[in-house]
């Protein structure tokens, strides 16, 4: 349920973008031993964000795990900034050597206060499940692995400027090939 605009009252950007969603299946594949892209990259207007405001990202999509066993990590980007680091990420023993896995996760951030220091408050939640392979014919059930993360302390960002927001990945290292895939991506602001 939205608001009811009041005779002369002035429509901001915040106003009159409530909440709104958008969704691709642009695939974005990560095999790098640094941070990069994987989830589509979605650009808040400058202006828009109130306190209060909150946003998602939801992502899924799948990956093998490489023949030499490397630790994964994912971040939350906004406004170019790491607003929660899942440094420590999946364990490299987490799963098997060459397991295929499937992945599901989101991130989510309030906004706090605004302005050219505004605050936003964010978390980071994936799970990870290896799939049969003829490697390691084990089942998502033996081998499921979630990570939940928020920031401790507010994060500073410009809410007068435009605000990307993404989920990046990177493997430890590239030895053994390992690769994510991200296959879908959902945005929304919803309050």
């Amino acid at each position: 349920m939205g608001n009811l605009a009041v005779a002369g009252q002035r429509l901001t950007a915040a106003f009159l973008n409530q909440y709104y969603g958008q969704a691709d299946t642009a695939a974005q594949t990560v095999t790098a031993a640094t941070q990069q892209p994987l989830t589509t990259s979605y650009s808040i207007p400058a202006n828009e964000p109130v306190v209060g405001s909150a946003y998602q990202v939801f992502f899924a999509g799948t990956g093998v795990w490489g023949s030499t066993q490397q630790l994964l990590a994912l971040t939350f980007v906004v406004q170019g900034i790491v607003v929660v680091n899942t440094i420590n990420g999946i364990a490299a023993a987490a799963f098997p050597v060459s397991a295929g896995f499937r992945y599901a996760g989101y991130a989510e951030f309030v906004v706090a206060s605004t302005g050219p220091a505004g605050t936003i408050l964010a978390s980071l939640n994936y799970t990870f499940s290896e799939t049969a392979n003829a490697v390691n014919p084990g089942t998502a059930s033996t081998n499921t692995i979630s990570v939940a993360d928020s920031n401790s302390s507010p994060a500073t960002i410009d809410t007068t400027a435009a605000i990307p927001v993404l989920v990046k990945a990177g493997w430890a290292n590239t030895t053994g090939a390992p690769t994510i895939s991200n296959r879908k991506t959902i945005f929304r602001k919803i309050t």
